[in-house]
């Protein structure tokens, strides 16, 4: 049996940092034979700069709708901008909301400062609360993302250890 879990990268700016991130996560994911994954980029998602709100039909919005009711939990890798979370990512989680409910989730904040994101991971924490979203202790803080990540591959292998980490976890969660 396996699991879908994706992966949704919460920011569409140029040249977005935490892209690396998202793509490496993925990547670790999908190395479990258990779990299938989608990568989710909100520029793919997002065609107006409105909210499609949860009950209204949307071409966009029914794509995002089916990956998030046929997951068994997420993993949100969203960058720290001005101490909070990109809007985009706010556009996206709000065209669907029934779709979540009791779902588990990993939050990897991203940050090219020395907090890694927690300020983001703070600010999401009630959002997905609302929807109601478990999100699991472990989360990701992703420190000083230029230094950390040459190539698209984090140089500190106690980062890899800590990504594996929650994404065993998310895996425990969701298997039972």
């Amino acid at each position: 049996m396996s699991v879908d879990i994706p992966v949704v990268l919460g920011t569409g700016r140029v040249d977005r940092k935490s892209e690396q991130v998202a793509r490496f996560v993925h990547e670790r994911l999908l190395a479990y034979e258990a779990v299938r994954s989608t990568f989710v980029d909100v520029r793919e998602f997002l065609v107006s700069p409105f909210t499609i709100a949860a009950w209204e039909e949307d071409r966009n919005a029914s794509k995002w709708r089916k990956i998030a009711s046929e997951a068994a939990g997420f993993i949100f890798v969203v960058p720290e901008y001005n101490r909070g979370f990109p809007g985009e990512f706010k556009l996206l989680f709000d065209s669907a909301f029934k779709e979540y409910k009791g779902k588990p989730a990993v939050l990897v904040g991203v940050s090219d400062g020395q907090y890694g994101g927690v300020r983001v991971i703070q600010q999401l924490a009630p959002v997905l609360l609302a929807a109601h979203i478990e999100t699991l202790g472990t989360v990701v803080a992703t420190a000083w993302v230029d230094e950390l990540f040459q190539g698209g591959i984090p140089v500190n292998e106690t980062y890899r250890k800590f990504v594996d980490g929650a994404l065993e976890n998310i895996i425990t969660r969701v298997s039972k």
